[in-house]
């Protein structure tokens, strides 16, 4: 009915239970008709303090925007150029080698036919390639170094489902959206019909 798609990406290990759970974001963001409506809107009603830290997107056909929730002072808010944007457990423009595989394995996105996408994103999301050595020897070190892979397996934090949504440039089209119920390393990503 709607036609804004939201998500976003947790700071590790920052979480306080007396926070509102940042599963309620999305959902917040998704209830107005358009993306710069849902942002104005959630920005007027959320305060810096009032989820765990987090990095979200938002977007509809026209428009894109990031909304950073880990800073103590504010909320920021930020429409975004038009481009290609991966979101990970860290800032935007952090640096991050992981982005850079992803990249790497997307390629040129725009020159990439639709289905043909679609399948190098799925591949992307079963890659289990670590990234980023272990910066030490403890147990810390280790999970960190871990989870710099697309799919993620530990014994204490891992990928839990994946998503992929195709929004068609026609404002008349229906989303297409494809989920797993598990790492889809190993849960295939299927289709599901859009609300």
């Amino acid at each position: 009915e709607h036609g804004v798609v939201a998500g976003l990406t947790n700071q590790p290990m920052q979480r306080s239970p007396t926070r509102r759970s940042r599963g309620a974001i999305p959902l917040q963001l998704t209830e107005c008709a358009d993306a710069g409506h849902a942002v104005a809107a959630f920005t007027a009603s959320a305060g810096p303090a009032d989820f765990n830290p987090c990095w979200a997107l938002a977007a509809d056909r026209s428009a894109l925007f990031y909304l950073d929730l880990t800073r103590a002072d504010a909320l920021v808010a930020v429409e975004l150029e038009p481009g290609l944007y991966i979101l990970e457990n860290r800032a935007l423009d952090a640096s991050s080698p992981k982005v850079d595989r992803v990249r790497a394995r997307l390629g040129d996105v725009a020159a990439r036919e639709p289905d043909g996408l679609l399948d190098a994103l799925r591949a992307v999301l079963a890659d289990h390639a670590i990234t980023a050595a272990p910066e030490g020897d403890d147990a810390w070190s280790q999970l960190v170094s871990r989870a710099s892979a697309c799919c993620v397996h530990t014994d204490a934090y891992g990928t839990r489902s994946s998503m992929l949504i195709r929004v068609p440039r026609a404002p008349d089209a229906s989303p297409q959206i494809w989920a797993s119920d598990g790492p889809s390393c190993t849960y295939p990503l299927s289709p599901i019909a859009a609300p």
